[in-house]
């Protein structure tokens, strides 16, 4: 999970400052259930603020911000996720995937890994809605693995959606984005594989590769092989794994914009999605481990369920779909969101 390398990115900023998050102040409940249409009446949009604290070990975030113009509340309409009538074109970072004709089953391609059972992505069709797409099997190929594609002319095992795919290695390096204007995952260089987001260094979970500090998190559920990501050290967001009792994992941004845990003092067992919270003097909220505590400035807060973009590590409950909408004054997260009711 990486900030500051996203088109609608604000300006940069230096040095550390208050442990912050942000939201729309209604970006709807994270446990309703999915409409049929994608398009609803319009509200109004609100910049929110949200504290947090480090502890002595991770320097504490940046200010943080929503980003307005390019995740709309849940009751607007997506203009942006739109396509016209047509076939897509290829992708925008130079390697186009031929995924053939629709005939499995429908999915909505918004809920990325989820969208499909392990094994199988969601396309969106061919001059379709958002939410319209159909699950097709992968290869079954191991990432990282040349010997699960043996094609010399797609040796590269390329993580889509829920499963895999050889093709040609790409030219993304880490932490670059890895989705094109259509939001289809593009192939990044060997030893790296796009997690829906950027680039990310992949890892077998039974013998790690991945830095000495580093934590190799098993995606296996999600995709059906056996593969992992490089993670940054301290604790899990979404379990608090590394954390005392009486603790939850918040965020907090390195110097180089990486996003890592900070542990944090949690009163209790936390309240609830959608659940009235608070923020500690000191730092900290009393949401439950996995949530977040966001709000507009001097406004009643809610505790928000956060996800990773691509759902292999925590995937939103039904009728929700992950969208990045914390960024710092660095830039956009990158890999790390909040469940959202999907549209």
């Amino acid at each position: 999970m990486h900030a500051n390398r996203h088109p609608f990115l604000l300006s940069a900023c230096t040095g550390l400052a208050l442990a912050t998050a942000a939201c729309l102040a209604a970006c709807g409940s994270s446990t309703a259930s999915k409409p049929a249409d994608a398009a609803h009446d319009a509200g109004p949009i609100l910049d929110a603020l949200v504290d947090m604290r480090a502890d002595a070990n991770v320097p504490p975030p940046q200010d943080a911000v929503f980003q307005p113009d390019f995740f709309p509340e849940p009751d607007f309409a997506h203009p942006d996720m739109e396509t016209p009538d047509g076939p897509p074109p290829p992708g925008d970072l130079g390697v186009h995937l031929d995924f053939g004709a629709p005939g499995g089953p429908a999915c909505d391609p918004r809920l990325r890994s989820a969208a499909c059972d392990p094994g199988f992505y969601c396309k969106r069709d061919d001059g379709g809605q958002a939410f319209q797409g159909h699950c097709f099997e992968g290869e079954h190929c191991v990432p990282g693995d040349p010997a699960s594609c043996p094609d010399p002319l797609r040796p590269y095992c390329h993580i889509q959606g829920g499963a895999t795919l050889c093709t040609a290695a790409g030219n993304l390096r880490e932490g670059d984005d890895c989705t094109d204007r259509e939001e289809i995952p593009q192939p990044c260089r060997e030893g790296l594989a796009c997690n829906f987001s950027i680039c990310q260094r992949i890892c077998n979970p039974d013998a790690s590769t991945c830095e000495a500090s580093e934590r190799c998190d098993s995606i296996e559920g999600a995709i059906g092989v056996k593969v992992g990501f490089c993670e940054p050290p301290a604790c899990d967001l979404f379990t608090a794994r590394g954390c005392m009792a009486g603790q939850k994992c918040s965020y907090a941004i390195r110097n180089d914009d990486v996003v890592v845990g900070s542990c944090t003092a949690l009163d209790g067992v936390g309240n609830g999605p959608d659940a009235p919270c608070g923020v500690a003097p000191g730092g900290g909220d009393n949401c439950a481990v996995g949530l977040v505590c966001i709000g507009p400035p001097d406004q009643q807060r809610y505790c928000k369920i956060l996800c990773d973009t691509g759902g292999y590590l925590a995937p939103c409950p039904d009728g929700n779909r992950c969208v990045e909408a914390l960024a710092t004054h660095g830039g956009n997260i990158h890999g790390l969101g909040i469940c959202i009711t999907n549209q």
